[in-house]
């Protein structure tokens, strides 16, 4: 399986799963909305940043951020608690690699919560 395909199928199948959550999939469905925009828009720690806010007390956002965690490749993976504090220690490779990434799948969730039901 090729990397993109890779990070298809795990953005579909963890949206697909928050989906079945009911109304928590509103917010998790805003969180992978705006994810891109504020990557492309702010670059990954000011888009992190914002993430950070827009999880407290959103159960759904909360998902999110740990599903966005458990879609990352193995040699970026990031504790879900700290996502912040781990792209602020990235060094300057490590962080384009890391905002590479994070971009590829942060509009792979925008494509499968879109692909979701209301």
């Amino acid at each position: 399986m090729l990397r993109d395909q890779k990070r298809a199928f795990d953005a579909f199948r963890l949206a697909k799963q928050a989906s079945a959550k009911g109304k928590q999939f509103g917010d998790y469905r805003n969180a992978a909305n705006d994810l891109p925009v504020h990557l492309v828009r702010s670059g990954l720690v000011a888009a992190l940043a914002n993430l950070q806010r827009v999880v407290a007390g959103r159960p759904g956002a909360m998902q999110f951020r740990a599903d966005l965690c458990a879609a990352l490749p193995v040699h970026l993976k990031a504790p879900t608690d700290e996502l912040l504090d781990w792209a602020a220690k990235l060094s300057t490779d490590q962080y384009m690699l890391a905002s590479r990434e994070m971009m590829k799948l942060a509009v792979w969730f925008k494509r499968a919560v879109q692909g979701q039901a209301k």
